[in-house]
C-alpha cells in the first residue's frame, strides 16, 4: 500500500495538473470600448518606449468592420472577424496595411493548435508592397505569467519565421483581459547585431 503522504502528494499533483490546462478552447473576444492600458517595450540596446492605448468604438474601414485602438497618435485597426491587426492610420490615412490580416491569432485558441500566417504588407506612404511574409504559429502551453500589471493565466504562442521573415516571436494572451500581456521579439538588426525586444502590460483599466 502507498503511504498516506505519497497519496496526498499524488492527489496534489493531479490537482496542480488540472489547474495548468484551460477549461475549454477560448474564442475571440475584444476589449470593450473605453478600455485603456499602458504597454512598455525595451530592447537589448537599451531603447525604451511606453504607450497608452484606448479602445474606441468599432468602425468600418474600406468596407470591413474593424475594432479601433488609439495611442493618441495612431489608430490601429483590427479585423472584427479574427481580432488580427489589418492597418495603422494617422490623421485618417492608412500608413501600413496587412493583407488579408496579420494572422497572429486563429480562433478558438487551444494548447497544441498550429497554423500558418501568410501576409503581404503595404506601405501606402511610400507605395511599397512586400512579398508574402510567412510565420508558423503554435500554441505551446497555458501558464501563469507575471507582468507589471499583475499575474494572469495566459496562452503562450510561439511564432517561427518562414519565407521573407526573420523575426522569432513569443507572446502571451490572457483571455481574462482579452489582451496580449507580454511579447518577446528576436531578430538581427540592420548592423548584424542580435536585437531582442521585450514588451509587457504595465497598467490595465477596464471600461468604467
Amino acid at each position: 500500500m502507498r503511504p498516506p503522504g505519497r497519496r496526498l502528494l499524488a492527489i496534489a499533483g493531479l490537482l496542480a495538473g488540472c489547474a495548468v490546462l484551460p477549461p475549454h478552447p477560448v474564442n475571440l473576444e475584444f476589449p470593450a470600448a473605453g478600455t485603456r492600458w499602458v504597454w512598455h517595450s525595451v530592447d537589448s540596446h537599451g531603447t525604451s518606449i511606453a504607450a497608452t492605448w484606448t479602445v474606441l468604438d468599432d468602425g468600418v474601414w474600406e468596407g470591413r468592420p474593424v475594432h479601433r485602438v488609439w495611442d493618441t497618435r495612431d489608430v490601429r485597426l483590427h479585423d472584427t472577424a479574427t481580432g488580427n491587426w489589418v492597418a495603422t492610420l494617422r490623421d485618417g490615412q492608412a500608413r501600413l496595411v496587412a493583407s488579408p490580416h496579420e494572422g497572429t491569432f486563429s480562433w478558438p485558441l487551444r494548447v497544441g493548435k498550429s497554423w500558418i500566417a501568410s501576409i503581404a504588407l503595404h506601405d501606402r506612404e511610400r507605395g511599397l508592397t512586400s512579398s508574402p511574409v510567412v510565420t508558423f504559429w503554435h500554441v505551446d502551453r497555458w501558464e501563469q505569467v507575471v507582468v507589471k500589471a499583475g499575474t494572469f493565466w495566459a496562452f503562450k504562442l510561439e511564432g517561427t519565421p518562414g519565407i521573407n521573415n526573420v523575426t522569432y516571436t513569443t507572446l502571451w494572451y490572457a483571455p481574462e483581459l482579452r489582451l496580449v500581456i507580454k511579447q518577446v521579439r528576436e531578430r538581427t538588426d540592420e548592423t548584424g547585431r542580435p536585437l531582442r525586444v521585450v514588451s509587457e502590460l504595465v497598467e490595465y483599466h477596464p471600461t468604467p
